[in-house]
């Protein structure tokens, strides 16, 4: 669970980022939505994180062909590096590779790991050498990615019977354990759906991923996991802020102030007891999907 922040917490870590660049929504992963480095401290501090049965569930995957020790796997796309975290217990050296320096600065700064590093550099042009590595992951990232390229990559850096694994979670739905009537979900939705500007790719996400297709024959897919996020009101809003499509939307309009506020609020006004405010813990869940496969020996 992150740590407790209010949203004044919020509001000031957005101090000094200027919103009122209008770039243009591309598909390249070098164009990332989470370089400046105050969204990148949000990043790390409010995304969920994934139940450990995922990174159990794809490890368990690998000895299926693979017998450890296992020496070598890349996170692509790791942002601040929770994902990359989840793999260290299983390989004697996990690299986290990121575009974003920022990201790889956060990623630095959390707690350290001795067989775990991070670099900077891109899925289309992985840093490592041929047939080097036992696992290659793409969290929450894959859908950045070009492809093909990154496809490519993968085969080549992957020892026989490597697996690659791309995963990720779809749409967050809120609840409030305490008041289960209250519609504090449609708000949520109201709010994806009407202040965020999200690219095509957002898409493959809500579909978890149903129209990818991995390079290698046989891989299959899970379905059967779920990551649930006890937060309070004022954590819930901040995971908010770090969406993408967010970050797009206030961009775009800058003079739209106060959207965080306001959500804030329509929480408030959805509870029956309005009386603990942004203290008020709402429970956010998101379904989490696997995609794996093996390179043939």
């Amino acid at each position: 669970m992150p740590q407790r922040l209010n949203l004044l917490a919020v509001y000031r870590l957005f101090r000094g980022v200027s919103f009122n660049s209008r770039i243009s929504v591309s598909s390249r992963m070098a164009h990332s939505y989470f370089t400046e480095a105050d969204h990148a401290a949000l990043y790390a501090k409010f995304r969920p994180s994934y139940p450990k049965q995922v990174a159990q569930t794809i490890v368990g995957y690998l000895r299926e062909k693979r017998s450890p020790p296992f020496l070598a796997a890349a996170d692509i796309g790791c942002g601040p590096g929770q994902s990359t975290h989840d793999l260290a217990s299983e390989f004697e050296s996990v690299i986290g590779v990121d575009v974003s320096e920022n990201q790889i600065k956060e990623a630095n700064a959390q707690e350290r790991i001795p067989n775990v590093r991070y670099k900077v550099g891109t899925s289309e042009t992985l840093p490592f050498e041929d047939e080097s590595l036992e696992l290659v992951t793409a969290a929450q990232a894959a859908h950045w990615f070009d492809l093909n390229k990154f496809y490519a990559e993968a085969k080549r850096v992957l020892k026989p019977n490597g697996v690659l694994a791309l995963y990720g979670y779809g749409m967050p739905h809120a609840s409030c354990p305490k008041q289960p009537e209250a519609p504090v979900d449609p708000v949520l939705q109201q709010f994806y759906i009407e202040k965020c500007y999200w690219t095509p790719h957002r898409f493959d996400v809500e579909n978890k991923y149903e129209k990818y297709q991995l390079p290698f024959p046989g891989w299959i897919r899970n379905d059967t996991m779920q990551i649930e996020c006890d937060w309070t009101l004022g954590e819930t809003v901040a995971y908010v802020s770090t969406w993408s499509g967010y970050q797009q939307y206030i961009k775009k309009h800058p003079s739209e102030t106060g959207l965080l506020e306001d959500l804030q609020r329509r929480f408030i006004e959805a509870l029956s007891n309005k009386e603990e405010k942004e203290n008020t813990m709402l429970r956010v869940s998101f379904d989490v999907f696997i995609l794996m496969g093996r390179k043939p020996s």
